[in-house]
């Protein structure tokens, strides 16, 4: 009688307690550090990995402005996706982990979950088992980390807690390096203010002052990109403060050259007027004669009439000589 293979159901590892203290110790070390939000996304990425032996991993952030889970990290760099894939609260799995701020954990078949949505430039929505925990930080949800296993994988009650511990401790490291980009972002920002400023005090033309303040306006607004985008009130205040500048820069501009302007006619009418002195003397001409006799040979010549005058004063005087 041939022998009866019996299929055992394969328990998922479970770490021992001084390796899960490691873990957190990992995660206490980045919170304290001074790295930007990207390298901090990046390591908790590969720690998660290290944990749950996962072949994916991909963290995502809310966006609090459009209310949409973004893609910030994961395993393998997806540089199509990074930054670009996007999912409003309640979309997908993903969006529902966040809105509910519940985990999720899905031993195969992943794909076949009512709230599952696809992305066809994402291998990993091609895995087995799927395991979704926000990130929380004081309660509230800012983030979801997602782990992929090719093939079915029981996720214990032990390694979904353990998740979550690291999603919420990380959701303190986040937070920090997210205040410490808005500080860095408001330094630029207060940096480009004062550069319009000067700009605009300097002696330089309307046109260039108004391509500066356009070129860095973009720039400290990051306008390159052509996705939809949500104005928050600092953002419109900051545009609001450009805008009166600019207005600043036009009004000056303005009134520099209707100064030039009145200069330059008063300059004209001291020239004419001291050449008319000396047709009137030399000619024997009225002052009416002498101001007709000037603006004939401006018409005929299609001179200005200052160049006319200035000819007739230099004239006179190298006859004095």
């Amino acid at each position: 009688m041939p022998k009866v293979k019996l299929k055992v159901k394969k328990k998922a590892s479970r770490l021992h307690p001084w390796e899960e203290l490691k873990v957190l110790r990992q995660i206490t070390t980045i919170i304290s550090s001074g790295m930007d939000l990207e390298r901090i996304l990046k390591q908790i990425v590969e720690i998660v990995i290290e944990v749950t032996k996962a072949d994916a991993c991909l963290l995502y952030l809310l966006d609090e402005r459009s209310e949409e889970l973004i893609l910030r990290a994961s395993k393998d760099p997806h540089p199509n996706t990074l930054g670009k894939i996007r999912m409003k609260l309640g979309e997908g799995i993903t969006g529902w982990v966040a809105k509910e701020n519940k985990p999720v954990a899905i031993f195969k078949h992943a794909s076949d979950d009512p709230r599952f949505k696809f992305f066809h430039n994402l291998p990993e929505d091609r895995h087995q088992a799927f395991l979704s925990v926000p990130i929380v930080h004081k309660t509230k949800t800012i983030g979801v980390i997602n782990v992929h296993h090719k093939r079915p994988h029981q996720y214990t009650g032990n390694t979904t807690r353990l998740i979550s511990t690291i999603a919420c401790q990380a959701g303190g490291a986040i937070e920090n390096a997210r205040l410490y980009d808005e500080a860095r972002r408001k330094a630029f920002q207060i940096n480009n203010l004062s550069r319009i400023s000067k700009t605009i005090i300097s002696d330089r033309y309307l046109e260039e002052i108004l391509n500066l303040i356009v070129t860095v306006t973009a720039k400290m607004m990051g306008s390159n990109t052509s996705r939809e985008h949500k104005f928050t009130d600092e953002e419109t205040r900051i545009l609001q403060t450009i805008a009166n500048q600019a207005a600043i820069a036009i009004e000056n501009t303005k009134l520099t050259e209707e100064t030039s302007t009145l200069k330059e006619t008063l300059e004209v009418r001291k020239l004419v007027e001291r050449a008319k002195g000396i047709l009137m003397k030399e000619a024997h001409l009225s002052e009416d004669e002498a101001y007709r006799l000037i603006h004939k040979k401006s018409m005929d010549t299609c001179k200005p009439m200052r160049q006319i005058a200035e000819a007739i004063i230099i004239t006179w005087e190298m006859k004095k000589k």
